[in-house]
């Protein structure tokens, strides 16, 4: 049995026990789950076209992830940013620089509407529409179950696949 996660051409799977690796008592029935919610990949997607930006809260493979959900877009330009204003010796500013801009041209490469996408747009036509396999957070921060937060000192850009995401909650949280 394969679970699989499809992202923007990209297909990751997941093998599960042969059913010869299990016993006639431990198999289930039960039908297998959609891989991304729908709900939140809507959410997302709305994110990434219109900018617009909202507290949200992640539980991913039993680590709760909070923060701002952001633009594909944005995030490239956050992190590219981040890049820039890094510390390092002086003789690694062009470096920096390089690859700064290397990180925000994927934001445009990726999140930017090609001319078939503007045209799609414009007839309404969402058929084919491209479905966002990612979600990015900007002052993102991890919980322990203890309600404390990592990292403590500021939040971080994070950029996570939708299919691996168990549940979310909108608004972020703040720590105890």
């Amino acid at each position: 049995m394969l679970r699989q996660c499809n992202m923007a051409g990209m297909t990751e799977k997941l093998e599960n026990p042969t059913l010869s690796d299990k016993s006639a008592n431990e198999i289930t029935s039960a039908p297998d789950q959609p891989s991304i919610d729908f709900v939140l990949q809507a959410i997302v997607s709305l994110a990434n076209e219109t900018g617009i930006e909202m507290g949200i809260t992640l539980c991913v493979g039993g680590i709760v992830v909070s923060g701002q959900l952001t633009s594909g877009k944005n995030y490239f330009k956050g992190i590219a940013d981040e890049v820039l204003q890094a510390s390092g010796p002086a003789d690694q500013v062009e470096t920096r620089k390089l690859i700064s801009d290397y990180l925000g041209n994927f934001g445009k490469l990726i999140y930017e509407p090609d001319e078939n996408e503007e045209q799609a747009d414009k007839t309404e036509d969402n058929y084919g529409k491209r479905l966002p396999g990612f979600i990015h957070l900007r002052e993102a921060k991890f919980f322990h179950n203890s309600g404390q937060a990592m990292p403590v000192n500021r939040g971080i850009w994070w950029r996570g696949r939708l299919c691996v995401v168990d549940a979310f909650s909108l608004g972020a949280m703040r720590a105890s």
